[in-house]
């Protein structure tokens, strides 16, 4: 089962919050959410109905300058609407139209019985609000890695064993259930566009957590805000390997973080079993939004290679010394043979080879990897062609 499932109640308002940023004076000021409130022109405030949630430093496009800037950004969320109390306090009438009210930023700079005040905004601040629209497309990251270059089953598995189950998009808004392909009425459509079976496998390492972030972007993590929670389960309709046994497999190892509902955007899981080491494993993310749908009706799977934890190799220092420079480009002049000792790497499936860049050219160099009788075992200008044992390797050259 699910583990701190979130109830629903018909009719119970859920407030989403918006953002401003203040600036403050001085500058090493510090601001906590009791200490401010939104006031019209003559002096009366909004606390009835507005909450304050947090109060943070921000350095937006001003994250390089220096970090006393005075800019505080303010979350703040109606603590319940009513259509006739919301109206009162945020219009008025201008002649024969209806205009906004405009607010103030005000801090309590004393927090006493005292009613000392000091505006530090201008009135030009206006109060709104907009129906919840549930969002209806799931994007995460693993880690630093977005979810559209990571390996899903879209048509087989990795013995080739085809699979018949089909991803799944909304047909227009999120709904809380699913009606079937098959029905008049269904609310879904076959998702042709998550087919993410030649991207690779995610390298996940045995006991150490994975974090899947919800994100709007796919560039960087930027977490939604229409979003309530979010969980992680087995992929269980694509375990199609010698069926039932990987399914077995999988639910013979011990997670963390697994089949639980985290109220936010992101969370963690952990693969804790050793038993699972170089096995494959599906994952399918889920999340859901404020009014109970779902954001994908049928999550987005994603899917790890599960390896040992990373062991260090000792660094080696090579030598490029052209004869003539002149006569021969270093590029093209190979160091000495360094002796090295390595171990075994268990399954290893993706590598990246990166230098300090040279007349922009990066990597500048690459490392050849050889054994005892010079033969070459691994070279780095191929990073993924990985040889049978590294043990085997006597010398490294650049």
């Amino acid at each position: 089962g699910i583990t701190n499932a979130i109830t629903f109640t018909k009719g119970k308002q859920v407030q989403t919050g918006d953002k401003f940023v203040v600036r403050v004076s001085p500058t090493n000021a510090v601001l906590t959410p009791d200490m401010i409130s939104l006031t019209n022109s003559q002096g009366q405030n909004l606390n009835e109905f507005l909450s304050v949630q947090k109060v943070e430093k921000y350095n937006g496009l001003l994250s390089r300058a220096a970090g006393n800037n005075g800019l505080w950004e303010v979350t703040v969320a109606l603590k319940n609407y009513d259509e006739k109390a919301f109206s009162a306090v945020t219009e008025t009438k201008v002649g024969n139209d209806t205009e906004s009210i405009l607010f103030a930023v005000q801090v309590n700079n004393t927090l006493s019985t005292a009613e000392t005040r000091e505006v530090i905004s201008s009135y030009d601040l206006t109060l709104d609000w907009t129906e919840y629209v549930g969002e209806k497309s799931l994007n995460y990251f693993v880690d630093a890695t977005n979810v559209k270059d990571i390996h899903n089953r879209f048509t087989k598995a990795e013995d080739g064993t085809n699979v018949t189950y089909q991803e799944l998009a909304w047909t227009s808004d999120a709904a809380t259930t699913i009606i079937p392909l098959d029905k008049v009425n269904t609310n879904v459509k076959v998702d042709n566009g998550d087919d993410r079976q030649t991207q690779k496998l995610y390298p996940a390492v045995q006991g150490e957590a994975i974090k899947i972030a919800l994100s709007t972007a796919d560039d960087k993590v930027t977490a939604p805000v229409n979003i309530r929670g979010i969980y992680v389960v087995l992929d269980k309709a694509n375990a199609v390997e010698s069926a039932p046994s990987e399914l077995n497999a999988w639910n013979s190892y011990t997670y963390s973080g697994l089949n639980t509902v985290v109220e936010g955007t992101s969370t963690e899981i952990t693969i804790n079993s050793t038993t699972a080491i170089n096995d494959v494993i599906g994952f399918r993310v889920y999340a859901v939004n404020f009014d109970g749908t779902l954001v994908d009706p049928d999550g987005k799977a994603f899917y790890v290679q599960l390896g040992n934890a990373a062991t260090d190799w000792n660094a080696t220092a090579t030598t490029v010394t052209a004869l003539n420079p002149t006569d021969k480009a270093v590029t093209d002049t190979q160091s000495d043979k360094v002796a090295v000792s390595l171990t075994k790497l268990t399954a290893p499936t993706a590598a990246t080879w990166t230098t300090d860049k040279v007349n922009n050219v990066n990597p500048a160099f690459n490392a050849i990897f050889v054994d005892a009788n010079n033969n070459v075992l691994y070279n780095t200008a191929a990073p993924n062609t990985f040889p049978a044992d590294f043990s085997k390797v006597a010398k490294v050259y650049t």
